[in-house]
This record gives C-alpha cells, structure tokens and sequence, in this order.
C-alpha cells in the first residue's frame, strides 16, 4: 500500500532519476514498485518572474515497457530553448494495465498514475518556475495513446495543448476489454491454478514482481488501456471505447499530430521469411477493424492496390511494409485527425517525419537498413538517447534544431 514520503528538513537532493517500474527487458526482469517518480529538467533561467512554458512527456513502449528518464530520454536538446521538460514513470504491463473489472483492480492503473503526475504538475510546477497555464502533453506511440484517453476521458482539463506522435488508442486493439483471463493465467503459469479471479489476485499480490514478470512475458500476454466498468467510489477514466465518445477538452486548444513516413518497419525487423505467405493475409489483417462478412470485393481492392496480382512472398517485403504502415499508423491517426477536427480545436497541425540521417532513432537500434522512417525515428531529433550517445552529423544537428524549435515554439505560442 502508498505511503506518503517522509517529510525532510534539509534541501532535497533530487538527482536520481534511475527509477524504473517493473517490466522485461530482453532475458532480465528489472525495476521496482516503488517506480513513481516525475523527473523535472529545468532551465537556469526559469523564476517566478519569468515562468516558463511545460513540456510534459509520457513514453511510450506498447504499455509495457519504458520509463522517463535521462539516461533514455535526454532533455538536452529541448531544455535550451527555454522550457522546462517533465518525464513521469507509470505502471506497466499487468502492474498497469490488468483490467478486472474489480474496485481493486478495475483497470487503467497506469493511466491513473499518469492523471495523478498531471494533478500534481497543474499544482506545483509553479515552484519550478513553470507556467500553469502553458503546459503541453507530449508522448509518442502509447504514449501518444494516453494523451488521448486523457483527452477522452470526464475527468478535468489539465493541460493547454497536445503533441501526439505516431499513436492513437483508435486502432487495431487499441482500447480492450474487462477481461479478468490473464491473471488467471499468469497464477496458472506461476503453480496456482484456480478459476476464482479474488484467489488469483491474492495470490498475485504477494508474488514476487520478478516472476510474474517473467510468466506475463513467457505468456506472450500484451496488456493495454480498457474500457472500465462503472464502480462506486472508483475513479474511471474511460467507461466506454473512444471511438463513440466525443472530445469537448479539445475545443480552443491546438493539437500538433502526426507520424513517421514508413512506421512498420520496427515491427518487419522480426517477422520471419513465411509471414507473407498465409493465403488470407489481408483478410486476416483487414478483419481485426472491417467486417467483411462475403463479400470481399472491397477486400480484393486493397490487396491490388498494395501487392497487384504478386504472390505473396518476400518479393513484396516492401509494399506489406507500406501496407502495414497505413494500417496500423497513418489511416487510424487520420481518421481521428477528422475526429479532432469535428470538435471544434483551436488549431489542428499535422506533420509527415521523413527525414533519414544519423540519429534515426528506431533505425539505428534495430540495424535497419531499408528505406525509409520507422516508428520511434523522431526521437532521436527530439531528445538524446544516451542509452547509446551518437554525435549528430551537421545535416542532423541541423534536423535537431529545427524539430526541436517547432515543437517547443508550439508549447510555448501555440
């Protein structure tokens, strides 16, 4: 159970920002509980008399993995123009995103977290020299998916506009449901096996987080933000799928939103030779946002457009690539730019990240070599990615100070 921290009468020394909720990273299981932290980077500049404008930035990773530090997410390039940048840690996995639909465990936990850093941002940041009333949301990917459920969501408006980069909940499997079946399983998996969710959440509570990491990953269990069930005394966030609520928190406030030129290839790195070759690709693909029930012309329409009369194999690598791109990434983030746009926002900007050097974030992870911008490329313009610190070519340094400025002059003026 949260206790509040002690309370100190010396100076505080607030340099450690190393903490990490619990979460898989490759072989190892690593973090703690005891994760929540916001890490505030501020300019020397900043005072009560010249308030600055916030950046606050929530990562991304699927839900599962991630956590908002310097040692990942360098503040360099953005803190010399003047803003203050605030990265938040907030549960992952099935400490975050369990969803039973139980006043314990009704869901979303890491999204709550995430409201509750927002609240405590609105309230304090005037001591950092922050400006209250210009504070932008930032997230990239998931994260990008919780400024929009923040967005969505009843609850009260705590920021003045939003950067959202290559994510949004309305898509394939973006928002789930009350599904009380993978705790089941992670107490299965873990020697305790029961049909009772009360048993297994008992069970689960006194568990080490290391194992039932390790069993959550052994599943292949990919947990992420539901729709709640209603419960008295329990704050909900989202109560029912986006898609059908509408946006009145966006109403005068400017939206900057967009996404990355060729965003699959981060997930094309790992698929294997035979991916291509299942007869009903597409059908299978298309199947998980349309119904095509029989008739599959419109079916036929979009396989031609993308692949001709090709058999599918790796001689179209490319166009699946291209294919995947538009629907996973470009046609949900346009369509609720029309969303955005129905709602009466103050300015709605949109932006295409095409650029290939040296700092391409995803690219260089990954060793790919194909062409184009993968999903995750901008932040390497954006922030310095220290796990591996390259030095930014002229043309690169030139990229970072132009996406740099745009981003931060749209916190700061809108």
């Amino acid at each position: 159970v949260a206790s509040p921290y002690p309370k100190f009468d010396q100076i505080y020394e607030a340099d450690d920002d190393s903490f990490i909720c619990p979460q898989v990273e490759g072989n190892d299981v690593i973090g703690t509980l005891d994760c929540l932290r916001l890490n505030i980077y501020v300019p020397s500049n900043a005072t009560s008399k010249n308030r600055l404008a916030v950046l606050v930035y929530i990562h991304g990773g699927s839900y599962n993995v991630g956590y908002g530090s310097r040692y990942y997410y360098g503040p360099k390039y953005l803190i010399r123009h003047n803003v203050i940048v605030v990265q938040m840690n907030y549960r992952l996995g099935p400490y975050g995103f369990l969803c039973l639909g139980t006043p314990e465990v009704p869901g979303n936990q890491g999204i709550k977290d995430q409201l509750l850093a927002l609240r405590w941002i609105k309230e304090n940041i005037a001591s950092f020299g922050g400006d209250s009333n210009r504070i932008t949301l930032m997230g990239e990917s998931a994260g990008a998916g919780s400024i929009e459920l923040h967005l969505f969501s009843e609850q009260e408006k705590l920021f003045t506009k939003a950067i959202i980069q290559s994510g949004t909940t309305l898509k394939p499997s973006g928002v789930l449901g009350t599904d009380v079946t993978p705790a089941l399983k992670i107490a299965d998996k873990l020697g305790f096996p029961t049909e009772n969710v009360a048993e297994a959440l008992n069970f689960l509570v006194k568990a080490d987080p290391n194992i039932i990491l390790g069993a959550y990953s052994e599943l292949s269990l990919n947990l992420r933000p539901c729709v709640e069930k209603r419960i008295d005394d329990i704050e909900n966030i989202i109560i029912e799928h986006p898609i059908n609520l509408n946006l009145p928190k966006i109403r005068a406030m400017p939206i900057l939103v967009g996404y990355n030129s060729r965003e699959a290839l981060m997930t094309d790195k790992n698929k294997p030779k035979n991916y291509f070759q299942s007869p009903n690709y597409f059908r299978d693909t298309l199947s998980q946002t349309f119904d095509f029930d029989e008739d599959l012309e419109d079916l036929d329409i979009v396989r031609r457009f993308y692949v001709g009369d090709e058999v599918l194999d790796e001689e179209v690598r490319s166009n699946i690539i291209d294919f995947e791109s538009d629907f996973y990434y470009n046609f949900p983030i346009q369509w609720v730019i029309k969303k955005y746009l129905d709602s009466n926002p103050g300015y709605v900007f949109q932006y295409l990240f095409s650029y290939e050097g040296g700092m391409n974030f995803m690219k260089n992870t990954l060793n790919i070599s194909l062409e184009g911008v993968a999903h995750g490329d901008e932040l390497g313009y954006l922030f310095q990615m220290s796990d591996e610190i390259r030095t930014p070519s002229d043309e690169d340094q030139l990229m970072i100070d132009r996406v740099t400025t745009l981003w931060t002059n749209f916190a700061k003026y809108g």
